[in-house]
């Protein structure tokens, strides 16, 4: 069945040819070229590394040149391909290299937890993220802080937490640790002049990671989102300072801290777009003001004031953006200690200009409660 799907949709390349090693090597880059992550070390090397699978070498090395040439060769010799099918061929190969580009700076174990939000996936893609590369070991764990990246709305960290020596468990098939399980018990992140931006008892540290952790017990990764709605001025960089404490206990029991480990290092800051809006709209006698939003890399913020005070109401809020017909729907909504509310979209916007319709709706929490709805027309330069 796949075999035919190909030859739908290569139809050039397999003309008047059953060719199985033909079929093999389209697959993998067709298979190459959709998959949402690329696989690993998508270089030239890889596909050298596949044709000596197909065709390992009787006869001593021939030298480097017609090595590297070997696969062009054999497709050219033992296939009668036209030139537009060897020019699908080289684009397939040139979409497989440069994805490889773009994903190479972050370890493909931490791929799928930074894929998880549309975001983020899109700031790998075009490498935003810093490389830190600093590794520590604490009580039998090694922690690699592998990338960060960070602007107005968030910082955002990504590590992973390895067992040192092979046998110390992270990760079990229970959502609640065992006595056995060590874990990171509390995380401080805060810049070098000792400013605390977040950790993970104020709930301004999120930690991400993904669903798939469990099938292997001695490693884990993680991204840590920080907000950054605190930092003032236009910063080139952040300087930070990172604590992460190591031990058992974690949950429904009393921790205990084996160790720890600090690291300090240099993120560069984005300001990305921040919009002071003021703009206010009255439906049924109650005025909702969209106060400012801020549009960065790593998502949309945006601030509301006048609603109704929280648990009286529901509060939902999407986002339509030109020549894009999809809604972005808020992923969270929250109070602010200013008495506004803050709508977050961990959507990739901050290329999309022009004017954007903000929709905020208020569904009242109580029998036959009424629905209202409040419609912005903002331009985004």
């Amino acid at each position: 069945m796949y075999k035919h799907n190909l030859q739908q949709r290569y139809p050039d390349l397999f003309e008047n040819q059953n060719d199985s090693e033909l079929y093999q090597f389209v697959e993998d880059l067709d298979a190459a070229y959709h998959a949402p992550m690329s696989p690993q070390l998508p270089t030239w090397s890889l596909v050298q590394a596949r044709y000596r699978h197909l065709h390992p070498l009787k006869v001593t090395p021939t030298p480097i040149l017609r090595t590297q040439m070997a696969p062009i060769q054999w497709l050219s010799t033992r296939l009668s391909l036209s030139a537009r099918s060897l020019a699908v061929i080289a684009a397939l190969l040139a979409v497989l290299v440069v994805t490889g580009t773009a994903y190479a700076a972050i370890s493909p174990f931490l791929g799928p937890v930074l894929s998880s939000r549309p975001a983020t996936s899109s700031m790998m893609q075009r490498n935003l993220f810093r490389q830190i590369h600093q590794s520590r070991t604490v009580a039998g764990v090694t922690i690699n802080i592998e990338a960060a990246y960070a602007d107005a709305n968030e910082l955002i960290i990504a590590n992973t937490l390895i067992a040192a020596d092979g046998h110390t468990v992270l990760a079990n098939e229970n959502s609640a640790p065992d006595h056995n399980q060590v874990s990171v018990l509390h995380i401080v992140v805060s810049t070098k002049d000792g400013t605390v931006l977040g950790d993970t008892h104020s709930g301004k540290l999120i930690v991400g990671s993904s669903a798939f952790q469990n099938t292997d017990k001695h490693r884990e990764a993680h991204a840590f989102y920080v907000n950054t709605d605190g930092i003032t001025g236009n910063p080139q960089q952040l300087d930070i300072h990172l604590k992460m404490e190591v031990g058992t206990g974690a949950a429904f029991r009393t921790p205990h801290v084996l160790g720890s480990a600090t690291f300090n290092f240099s993120v560069p800051f984005h300001p990305g777009g921040l919009m002071k809006l003021g703009k206010q709209q009255t439906t049924d006698g109650e005025a909702i003001t969209l106060q400012r939003a801020a549009i960065t890399p790593s998502g949309v913020r945006i601030f509301i004031s006048g609603q109704q005070s929280w648990g009286k109401a529901s509060l939902f809020a999407t986002v339509n953006v030109p020549q894009d017909p999809g809604n972005y729907n808020a992923q969270s909504g929250s109070p602010q200690d200013d008495g506004s509310f803050l709508f977050t979209f961990p959507n990739s916007l901050y290329d999309k200009h022009g004017t954007w319709t903000i929709t905020i709706t208020e569904r009242e929490q109580h029998l036959f409660g009424k629905i209202r709805t409040w419609t912005f027309h903002v331009n985004r330069p």
